[in-house]
């Protein structure tokens, strides 16, 4: 009589959960640099009929300093 021996295939478990913790890391790095740099792009391109900021300047500012005389 034969005897069959199943030996399972040796199991490659090489990252652990080191591949899924550098997905999340990323996710929400990607996830931010959106919400940083593409939502204000999408609005600026969705206000293109705005001028923009106006400020006023005035021509001359009185920058004096009177110390104080004690």
């Amino acid at each position: 009589m034969t005897t069959v021996v199943n030996n399972p295939p040796p199991q490659n478990n090489n990252g652990g959960p080191a591949g899924m913790i550098i997905g999340v890391i990323l996710v929400l790095v990607l996830t931010l640099l959106f919400f940083v740099y593409g939502l204000p792009m999408l609005r600026g391109t969705a206000d293109s009929d705005r001028s923009g900021i106006n400020v006023d300047v005035p021509e001359n500012i009185d920058v004096n300093v009177n110390p104080s005389q004690q």
